[in-house]
């Protein structure tokens, strides 16, 4: 066969194997958008959080306002890296915070097990045991005072409840830190009930945070 005509049909495969690969990435772009906008309205709906719709990117999607008399807001981050041979790939993150009064200023932090830890302002403090063999099998756990986030797991069921029920394969952290609480996984959570589930989380910490010595 002719090379040039040889030449003409690779260049037309890979074209139409960009083109279908784009057509695939849009339609996956699209199809987040539409679950986002529907599960974080319904959500929206049923706790009156303000829901701030995403127009261009994902990012821009926030949910916001008062959860149980607490200050909240859920949001997305959109993490860019360098892949495989210099290719770009994109990790979206689901991020909560929420207000608390925290009024003996404890630190906690829970990391999944084998999580990369962004950045660790308490680099010294040592990980420690909760003695729940669960919550220590799933988390690596530091808090200051030591032991508190032990005695915070004994005295909040419905927070250890919570905190085992969250499924992610990758990053996971929940961090208490004066008068805030933050959570992070990775992942595009578009359920409405992973996300209630995850206000609750949010809800439950709260309330032991604000009652355990």
């Amino acid at each position: 066969m002719d090379p040039i005509v040889i030449g003409i049909a690779v260049v037309v495969i890979l074209l139409l194997g960009l083109g279908i690969g784009v057509a695939l990435r849009r339609a996956g772009g699209q199809a987040e958008f539409a679950g986002v906008i529907k599960s974080w309205g319904e959500v929206a709906t049923r706790t009156r959080l303000k829901f701030t719709r995403p127009e261009i990117n994902l990012a821009q999607a926030e949910l916001s306002g008062s959860y149980r008399q607490r200050e909240l807001a859920v949001h997305l981050r959109v993490h860019s890296m360098i892949g495989a041979a210099g290719s770009h790939q994109f990790v979206t993150y689901t991020q909560v915070q929420s207000s608390t009064t925290n009024p003996l200023r404890h630190f906690m932090r829970f990391s999944r097990k084998g999580s990369y830890h962004k950045t660790d302002r308490y680099l010294g403090a040592p990980y420690e045991s909760t003695n729940d063999p669960e919550i220590d099998r799933r988390y690596d756990v530091k808090s200051i005072p030591p032991g508190i986030a032990g005695r915070a797991i004994a005295a909040g069921p419905e927070f250890r409840k919570r905190l085992l029920e969250v499924k992610s394969a990758g990053y996971i952290e929940l961090e208490v830190e004066a008068g805030e609480i933050r959570f992070e996984q990775e992942g595009l959570v578009q359920s409405t009930d992973t996300l209630l589930a995850l206000l609750d989380l949010m809800d439950t910490c709260a309330s032991v945070v604000e009652t355990v010595k």
